[in-house]
């Protein structure tokens, strides 16, 4: 009425004969990670991918909302047609100076000039803004073309932080 004895083999205890499967201690590590930030003044409409997901190459992340955008976009066009008028008016003030100019006496030709060189100067400040409007119109245009994020490496969704977060030191961590 002995207990039965369980025996192994030699061969399985060294790790010779049929055993081929190679064991090693320590961590598995990824030989590259790819960290994709989110850009803080846009608002992420959707997420397309989940943590754990195969990606390749240029497979969609998230897509930024466009709805702010698109307002802004109406907005600065708002701007640059107030600023053409402005424009406008100011080069047909100018013209009735210089005519009013013409016919003037010579006691009046100088408050004439003041007064051309001074809307002058406002069409100037007028074509400025107007450039800087139409600068920030084309970047508005741009990054409303941009706002799908795709991956830029072949890999596993390791983590999405929804939520802006911070590693210990206190830098934020990417999207």
């Amino acid at each position: 009425n002995a207990a039965p004895a369980y025996v192994s083999s030699v061969a399985s205890i060294t790790g010779a004969g049929l055993d081929t499967n190679p064991r090693y201690s320590g961590l598995v590590e990824p030989q590259k990670i790819t960290k994709i930030n989110k850009d803080d003044t846009r608002t992420v409409a959707e997420v397309l991918v989940k943590e754990g997901d195969q990606v390749e190459v240029g497979t969609p992340l998230f897509r930024y909302d466009t709805d702010e955008i698109q307002l802004s976009i109406r907005q600065v066009e708002l701007d640059l047609e107030g600023i053409s008028n402005q424009l406008t008016s100011l080069q047909d003030q100018k013209k009735t100076l210089e005519d009013e100019k013409k016919k003037a006496s010579s006691d009046d030709q100088y408050s004439y000039t003041v007064s051309i060189q001074s809307v002058e100067l406002n069409i100037k400040e007028q074509e400025y803004n107007k450039a800087v409007k139409q600068s920030e119109l084309e970047k508005l245009k741009a990054s409303l073309e941009n706002n799908e994020i795709t991956s830029e490496a072949e890999g596993v969704i390791q983590q999405i932080n929804l939520t802006p977060q911070t590693d210990s030191t206190g830098q934020a961590l990417p999207f």
